[in-house]
């Protein structure tokens, strides 16, 4: 009777061990898996800077003596510059608000819009964004605007690397005059 109960336990801490073994391993592969996908996208990407108010395309003015706008000459975009400053507070207000709310306090993603995201895909069949201020302007200016995960693996590591180069001022005054 004891011999039973003592083989019954030490086969269910065989089992609890190979069960915990087994977990720890498939973490490990896991992280391991993530770290070479985080590499492999993020060998040729577009560098940070490229986001400058320099590289956005912006409207030829023409003006005549007396500083009187005769002409604007503009391709594809009819676009003006404008600095953070000159942009009313409500309107910087409203697009956080809209947009990203946690704006000032992420780290340029949102792991709680990609977690949303994921479950409203797979529960409503609803694509929905979960995309931070930040990754939204790399989108719309430095990658394709392309739905596949690579491309959101992409624009995640630049995103990270945009908000450590950029601080929050600068990435709103960029996203409002690139994106809205």
């Amino acid at each position: 009777m004891r011999f039973a109960r003592r083989m019954r336990s030490r086969s269910r801490i065989f089992l609890l061990s190979r069960f915990s073994t087994f977990i720890f391993f498939g973490i490990v592969i896991l992280l391991l898996s993530t770290i070479i996908l985080f590499a492999w996208y993020g060998r040729d990407l577009p560098k940070p800077g490229k986001l400058s108010s320099s590289n956005l395309t912006q409207s030829t003015r023409i003006f005549d003596r007396n500083q009187i706008l005769l002409y604007s000459v503009y391709s594809s975009e009819n676009r003006i510059y404008v600095s953070l400053s000159d942009i009313p507070k409500s309107l910087q207000e409203a697009t956080i608000a809209i947009e990203d709310k946690n704006f000032y306090k992420n780290e340029g993603y949102s792991l709680s819009g990609y977690l949303r995201a994921v479950r409203d895909m797979i529960l409503v069949r609803k694509i929905t964004g979960g995309s931070t201020i930040t990754q939204q302007l790399i989108k719309n200016t430095l990658l394709t605007s392309e739905r596949t995960i690579p491309r959101k693996i992409k624009e995640f590591i630049l995103a990270v690397q945009v908000d450590r180069k950029y601080n929050k001022d600068e990435i709103l005054e960029l996203y409002l005059n690139a994106v809205s």
